[in-house]
């Protein structure tokens, strides 16, 4: 058993408040982020055997006693007010073992650190607990609404113009076929449920056809939890993400929002009407056979190494 303490600034933003990024389970947190690891793990209120630091903690005393890890799940290609990030780049940290990244898209091997793509983990983690995380509830097909936008646009930076040029299109197009509602508009029923796959948020995505989700700026690898939440909750996803989006995500598992032209206006005029081809674009596998540098089999040596 390895035991894990996180920074005070990662519990509070993981495990210890009400906010929708809240992870709210420490079993959860763990396997989500840490499936690879070999060792079962147990959180620590201190001194445990793995250290989790985050972008915030630019100022924090790092020190060689733990294997210190640094988790984010920001695209810190785009987004430059991260204070961990603008002190020390991407690994110039000299007191960090390993990356957890979610702007690489590959994995790296160095002789001081290693860095894993949170692409990666989410992935094991959707594997092992797809067949078990669904709704509660299922909306018969006759019942289910059109399609439900759970993303927002950027509100700064020159991507903000070009993010809302792509998704305003998509919207103006699946328009055309039913009423594109957003998620705002269930406030009061969702409140500050966790954004990670909870109860509520799957229930009410299970009520529509089609989850319109984007992401808030492209990167390679930088894949959020956002199509994940429409593939447990068993509708499908209008995805905008990064251009190697298809390395990891079976491209007939969800519809490409970036270009409806059409034949995917009429894929989804299909697919709104046809119960039977809608399961079938459901029961499609989701995840490709990728090649992940055998990442799981090198962190681990190397935390055995380290430890």
């Amino acid at each position: 058993m390895l035991s894990v303490t996180l920074s005070e600034d990662q519990y509070k933003y993981w495990l210890n408040n009400t906010e929708y990024h809240c992870m709210y389970d420490n079993s959860k947190f763990l396997e989500y982020f840490f499936k690879f690891i070999n060792n079962n793990l147990e959180l620590k209120e201190k001194d445990g055997k793995i250290k989790i630091y985050g972008i915030q903690d630019a100022d924090a005393s790092f020190n060689k006693q733990s294997l210190n890890t640094f988790l984010s799940v920001e695209n810190c290609n785009y987004w430059n007010h991260y204070s961990h990030h603008k002190k020390y780049g991407d690994f110039s940290n000299n007191m960090i073992d390993i990356y957890l990244y979610n702007h690489i898209d590959n994995f790296i091997k160095d002789e001081n650190y290693i860095a894993i793509p949170v692409i990666y983990t989410r992935i094991e983690y959707f594997k092992e607990y797809y067949q078990d995380i669904k709704p509660s509830f299922f909306t018969p097909f006759s019942q289910k609404k059109f399609c439900l936008q759970v993303s927002r646009h950027s509100s700064r930076g020159q991507h903000s113009a070009i993010q809302r040029e792509i998704t305003t299109n998509t919207v103006n197009i699946l328009s055309k076929i039913g009423d594109v509602e957003h998620i705002e508009i269930y406030k009061d029923v969702i409140g500050n449920s966790s954004c990670y796959h909870s109860e509520e948020l799957l229930n009410l995505f299970n009520e529509y056809k089609f989850v319109l989700c984007f992401e808030n700026s492209f990167t390679n690898g930088y894949i959020t939890e956002k199509i994940f939440n429409a593939f447990f909750s068993r509708t499908i996803p209008i995805y905008i993400g990064p251009k190697d989006t298809n390395r990891f995500i079976n491209k007939k598992s969800y519809i490409n929002g970036y270009d409806l032209n059409n034949k995917n206006y009429y894929d989804i005029l299909t697919l709104t009407h046809d119960e039977t081809s809608y399961n079938d674009f459901i029961n499609q596998s989701k995840i490709n056979d990728f090649d992940n540098q055998n990442y799981i089999e090198i962190a681990n040596k190397f935390i055995q190494e380290k430890l």
